[in-house]
């Protein structure tokens, strides 16, 4: 359900109301707010339902998906968007979410780009933080 959401959410808002959301605060956590095995469980629940979707699921798709469902769970995520440039396509953009320092999704190509901004589940970060 949250993969078709956030299909549909970059198909028909802004990018700055994308940002607003992506920056609004965690709900009160129940139980440690770093958890590892929720994290771990959102990014394989993620990507499940990627491969499994009618449609190509691109990398926004999964890390708007996956911020949404830890900041439902009280965890404070942040999605990170990063671009380069591709020899043979020009410019080329990823998602990744992270929590704790842990990637939740999109962690295996983000190495290749450069963080262009970071939105926190609690706020704004400085960019450059990966």
């Amino acid at each position: 359900m949250w993969i078709a959401i956030a299909g549909l959410a970059l198909r028909t808002l802004s990018f700055a109301r994308l940002a607003r959301f992506a920056a609004a605060p965690p709900r009160p956590s129940r139980g440690d707010p770093s958890d590892m095995a929720a994290a771990e469980t959102i990014g394989r629940a993620v990507e499940a339902a990627a491969r499994r979707a009618p449609w190509p699921v691109l990398c926004f798709e999964k890390g708007l998906a996956a911020h949404a469902m830890l900041r439902r769970r009280g965890r404070p995520s942040i999605l990170h968007y990063g671009a380069r440039t591709d020899a043979l396509r020009g410019l080329a953009a990823h998602v990744w979410v992270t929590l704790a320092g842990f990637c939740v999704v999109g962690g295996a190509e983000a190495a290749a780009f450069a963080i262009l901004a970071c939105f926190a589940s609690q706020g704004p970060v400085e960019r450059g933080a990966r």
